[in-house]
C-alpha cells in the first residue's frame, strides 16, 4: 500500500520538537512513500517563527534533506495556514515569497480569538462551535488554501473535557462549508490524530465524509498531524479504510499545489 502522510510538524513548529532528519528516518522505517512537512504558519500572528524569513530557512533544510534521501522517500514542502481569513494581505505576502507543494487551511480559535485549547467548552458551547464553523467557512473560500485541516477539530478539544459534541446540531453550517469546498475546487483531509487521543475518532468522522461525497466532494488527503516523529504515518491505513467505507475509491495528493488521485487498493 502506498502510504502518504500529508500533515506532519517538525521542530519548525513551536509545538513540536521533532527534527526533520528524525522524522524522515522514522517515515522510511514505516514505509511512508510521500511525506509533506506542514509546519504551523499562523497568519494572524507576527512572531518570528511564523515569518517568511523563518520559512525560507526551513525550505533550504527540507530541500537539503530531500536530496540526501532521494530515492528512499519523497519529501514535499507544505504549511498549515492558521486563520488565513484574518490577514489576507499577510497571506498574499507569504505566497509572493514562498513556494509550497500543499497547503492546509486551519481554524485554531473560537470566540473572542481564544485558542481552542484554552476554551472551556462546557461554557457557551453552541456559540463557540458556531463561531468555529463560521470561520472555517471563510477559510474554504481562500485561494491559497488547498484543503481544510481537521474540519471538526472542536470535537477533539471538547472531548478532553468529557464533552461529546453532536455534529447533527451543526449540520447546516457543515453542509455550507462542504458545498463551498466543492465549489472552490478544494478538498478536506482525514486527520488521524483524534484516534490516538481521548476522542478516539478521525477528523472528520464518517458521517461528514459521507455527506461530503454526497455533495460532490472528490478531494481527500490523509495526515497524521504528528508532532513527534513516532506518530508519523499513524493510522493512515485505517484512514484509507474509512475512505473506502465512505465510497471513495481514491486518496488525493498534491505536488506543486496541483491535485492528483491515487487509487485505493483493497486491504
Amino acid at each position: 500500500m502506498y502510504i502518504l502522510d500529508y500533515h506532519v510538524h517538525s521542530n519548525f513548529s513551536p509545538d513540536s520538537k521533532a527534527g526533520l532528519k528524525e522524522i524522515v528516518i522514522d517515515s522510511i522505517n514505516k514505509e511512508v512513500k510521500t511525506l509533506v512537512v506542514t509546519d504551523h504558519l499562523e497568519c494572524d500572528d507576527n512572531r518570528e517563527y511564523y515569518s517568511v524569513e523563518y520559512f525560507k530557512k526551513r525550505e533550504k533544510i527540507i530541500n537539503k534533506i530531500s536530496e540526501n534521501y532521494n530515492g528512499k522517500i519523497e519529501i514535499l514542502t507544505g504549511a498549515e495556514l492558521g486563520q488565513p481569513q484574518n490577514n489576507i494581505k499577510r497571506v498574499e505576502e507569504i505566497f509572493k515569497n514562498l513556494k509550497f507543494d500543499y497547503t492546509l487551511g486551519a481554524q485554531h480559535k473560537g470566540l473572542n480569538g481564544e485558542y481552542l485549547e484554552n476554551i472551556d467548552f462546557k461554557l457557551n458551547t453552541n456559540k463557540n462551535i458556531e463561531c468555529y464553523f463560521e470561520e472555517v467557512y471563510k477559510i474554504s473560500k481562500i485561494k491559497e488554501v488547498d484543503c481544510l485541516a481537521h474540519l471538526d477539530l472542536v470535537r477533539r478539544y471538547a472531548s478532553r473535557m468529557g464533552l461529546e459534541i453532536d455534529l447533527k446540531e451543526y449540520l447546516s453550517q457543515i453542509s455550507d462549508i462542504l458545498k463551498s469546498v466543492v465549489e472552490n475546487g478544494k478538498g478536506i483531509e482525514i486527520n488521524t490524530s483524534g484516534m490516538r487521543q481521548k476522542m478516539g475518532d478521525f477528523m472528520p468522522n464518517i458521517e461528514i465524509l459521507k455527506l461530503y461525497k454526497k455533495l460532490g466532494g472528490t478531494i481527500v488527503t490523509v495526515g497524521s498531524d504528528s508532532h513527534i516523529s513516532g506518530n508519523v504515518g499513524r493510522d493512515i491505513l485505517k484512514a484509507y479504510r474509512l475512505l473506502k467505507e465512505a465510497n471513495f475509491n481514491y486518496v488525493s495528493l498534491y505536488r506543486k499545489r496541483k491535485v492528483e488521485f491515487k487509487k485505493l487498493e483493497n486491504n
